[in-house]
């Protein structure tokens, strides 16, 4: 077995640890740490005195801040000053950082421990490791003290494989390396104060756009704070780090907490982005004043503006970005940049005169059923050849999926493929030419329709009775299911019992019932008004051969 003795780092991050869990009982929504207390120093009950008074006036400070124990000592017949105490188990002398423990107002008073005692009590460490006490008396030495003495804790630790060890326990108080503890009429036995190792998770969540590193985790102590990771832990192009939600509590803490405290089981961090705001740079020509800027938060569109300049012999044909060149007034979607870059668009200036310019169109496409009602679920293709009979190029950018609908894909810039919603989906700056749009799935229940071509000429949108406005629609047919007019009672035939079962289901109801299909196949009569004592009537004049089951569906003749 190794036992691993830090005694030198523990005098560091024993003591760090100290200050962090001291101050970590005063919560931010517990404590005002703008108002005000008072720490005074009781001396005088017990009939002592001071040479100066002065140096043990109560001080207001901060609640949250701390103190210098002052200097001086308290006398009293019989007695020797051994330190101050507000709890009677914590001792604080001369030069220690004292602070309230709950940020309210709070009396010191002073230890004392009797002159001439011959009684003595052992303090002493014990170390358990796998059920063997270890030998501890070469680093830690056991001690007698008398009543009202005050002793440090040692900065030894110890580690094991599950646990890290965070000061020393007598059993009911946890003590950290270098607190002092007031010695009362009985021994005390200190031993390792164990805090177990869990797992301490951050992941991006699911996001994109996403540079480098995507978790990281570590083991931590329970219970004890612990600073939780800054912004910049994760990378991601147009975003920054707000906060990471807790999966324990379902909080968000902000980044770089200092003292989250560590529960007794696994936790994980994710984070939570917040969009960047940048300012779109618009570069007309090589002259950083001619640039135009335009401010705007990542995954938003922005409208490229019109340039403020002119190029003898060139005309201004749009703003370049990567492979991509939008007119001026068209929208530009800001998708972030990576950490540290701007995002720059130039402008394009081609030789000659403009050619005759067009009008671009805007369209909703729709797909309804037959009563004109948004159908969810269809899987619909557009595409379309401009007036030069070039494929059109569709943009991310300038497609408005409607409400419930889902954009799948825009394979090779030129097929724009989508699941329709109950509202229809918008499709900006089309240019002059012809579409077609196709349904390649139908939701359940529903035909799929033929193609529906449309037609663009300087923004005017044209295509029969599919188009109204700037909306295409597509009528998707429901499906029925074939008719077997007249058995009501799915028996396979028509014959009087089908009449019978009609009548006695609306004399009734609630003993004899008619199944949906049932209820089809037995209105025969009547337009599609239901099930009525006239569709009896006419399966009678079936089973009386009067009709036959050929003449259903049948409508009386005034």
């Amino acid at each position: 077995m190794k036992t691993l003795l830090n005694k030198f780092t523990a005098a560091i991050s024993v003591c760090a640890i100290a200050l962090c869990s001291f101050s970590s009982t005063v919560s931010a929504e517990d404590t005002d740490k703008n108002s005000e207390i008072t720490i005074t120093f009781d001396y005088m009950s017990d009939g002592a005195t001071v040479k100066d008074e002065s140096v043990f006036a109560p001080i207001t400070v901060n609640a949250g801040s701390s103190i210098e124990i002052p200097e001086g000592t308290p006398s009293r017949d019989g007695y020797f000053f051994s330190g101050w105490t507000c709890d009677d188990i914590h001792a604080y002398t001369d030069g220690d950082v004292f602070r309230s423990p709950d940020g309210k107002n709070v009396t010191l008073r002073p230890i004392w421990c009797e002159k001439n005692q011959e009684v003595t009590y052992e303090v002493k460490y014990v170390v358990e490791m796998d059920g063997e006490i270890l030998d501890t008396s070469k680093e830690l030495k056991t001690f007698s003290y008398c009543p009202g003495q005050v002793v440090t804790i040692s900065l030894m630790s110890y580690s094991r494989n599950d646990a890290t060890q965070y000061g020393w326990s007598d059993g009911t108080t946890a003590f950290s390396g270098q607190e002092k503890m007031i010695i009362h009429d009985h021994d005390v036995t200190l031993t390792p104060n164990w805090h177990t190792k869990y797992k301490i998770t951050y992941t991006v969540g699911d996001v994109d756009r996403v540079v480098g590193a995507t978790f990281m985790e570590y083991e931590q102590p329970e219970k004890i704070p612990t600073g939780l990771q800054a912004a910049d832990r994760f990378s991601r192009n147009g975003f920054t780090i707000s906060g990471w939600l807790c999966d324990d509590d379902n909080k968000i803490y902000a980044p770089h907490t200092p003292s989250y405290i560590m529960p007794s089981h696994d936790v994980t961090f994710t984070a939570v982005w917040s969009p960047k705001e940048y300012t779109v740079v618009f570069k007309q020509d090589n002259k950083s004043a001619n640039n135009l800027k335009v401010k705007g938060f990542t995954d938003t569109n922005i409208t490229t503006p019109e340039p403020t300049i002119t190029k003898d012999g060139y005309y201004f044909a749009g703003w370049k970005f990567g492979d991509e060149i939008y007119p001026a007034g068209s929208d530009y979607k800001i998708l972030g940049a990576i950490a540290g870059s701007g995002i720059a668009l130039e402008a394009v200036w081609n030789e000659g005169t403009p050619p005759e310019t067009t009008t671009l169109a805007d369209v909703r496409i729709s797909n309804q059923d037959i009563s004109g009602t948004e159908i969810t679920g269809a899987e619909l293709i557009l595409t379309g050849k401009d007036s030069e009979g070039n494929d059109v190029i569709f943009h991310t950018e300038n497609v408005t999926a409607g409400t419930g609908a889902e954009l799948i894909s825009i394979r090779n810039k030129s097929e724009l493929r989508w699941i329709s919603g109950n509202e229809s989906t918008y499709v900006r700056n089309l240019p002059n030419g012809t579409y077609t749009l196709h349904e390649v799935a139908a939701p359940e229940g529903y035909k799929v329709t033929t193609d529906i071509t449309f037609t663009i000429e300087n923004g005017v949108v044209t295509g029969n009775a599919v188009v109204d406005g700037d909306t295409v629609t597509i009528i998707t047919s429901t499906i029925y299911p074939e008719v077997a007019y007249g058995d009501a009672n799915e028996d396979g035939e028509v014959n009087i019992s089908d009449a019978v079962l009609i009548m006695q289901s609306i004399a009734n109801p609630e003993e004899f019932s008619i199944t949906e299909t049932g209820k089809i196949n037995g209105d025969v009569t009547g337009h599609g008004d239901g099930i009525t004592n006239n569709d009896a009537l006419v399966i009678q004049l079936v089973e009386i051969k009067t009709l036959t089951v050929n003449d259903l569906p049948y409508e009386f003749t005034s």
